[in-house]
């Protein structure tokens, strides 16, 4: 069973450990996904996930491996991904024109699903040479074991914590929150993974 105190207590230890090399790897990984126009989003994923996981289960500090994730299958996860991400964001707009606070509320329940089904394959790709699509249904059926309650109530935390404002009048500490909360919001991901499979999967 998932325990949502622990997840939360083992991130802000290990973020407290190493909080430069977190938001280094989030900042790089964040950059050649958005200068690639989201063509490196898989393998920049795949990579943090292994960075993390590394540092978590071994206690040794492995950025190389963020430039190590350029598989196929973690391409494709990534352009499915991203391609799932842009449907969430279109699919509100039209409703904007007649209730913008419906359409936010639409656009917040379609993030929150995508990131429950996304929860986890990027953390197998990172352990795992298998196809995306084992790792979205070994994902899926790791949430269910665990508690679907549990993993939605920590998606929907991960979804307020992105939503916090990050409009500072200082472009560099605009960039600098952006970075903490996306870092800190996958390191959670990465530490429900490990908790739940103790051991490196095979």
């Amino acid at each position: 069973m998932l325990s949502l105190a622990r997840v939360f207590s083992v991130t802000l230890r290990i973020f407290a450990h190493h909080p430069l090399g977190v938001l280094w790897v989030t900042f790089v990984a964040l950059l050649f996904s958005f200068v690639s126009f989201g063509i490196l989003i898989g393998p920049m994923q795949v990579g943090f996930n292994a960075v993390m996981l590394r540092y978590l289960r071994r206690g040794e500090w492995a950025p190389e491996l963020l430039w190590q994730q350029f598989r196929r299958q973690a391409f494709l996860a990534g352009w499915v991904y991203l391609a799932l991400l842009l449907v969430g964001l279109v699919v509100p707009l039209p409703l904007e024109r007649f209730s913008p606070a419906v359409a936010v509320l639409l656009g917040f329940a379609a993030n929150a699903v995508l990131a429950l089904l996304w929860f986890y394959p990027f953390q197998y790709l990172a352990e795992r040479h298998m196809p995306w699509t084992e790792a979205v249904r070994e994902g899926w059926h790791l949430i269910l074991r665990a508690g679907v309650p549990r993993h939605v109530l920590l998606v929907l935390l991960i979804q307020l914590i992105n939503y916090v404002p990050t409009g500072a009048s200082v472009p560099v500490l605009d960039l600098f929150v952006l970075v903490l909360l996306v870092g800190l919001s996958g390191l959670i991901g990465v530490v429900a993974y490990a908790q739940l499979n103790p051991e490196p999967q095979a």
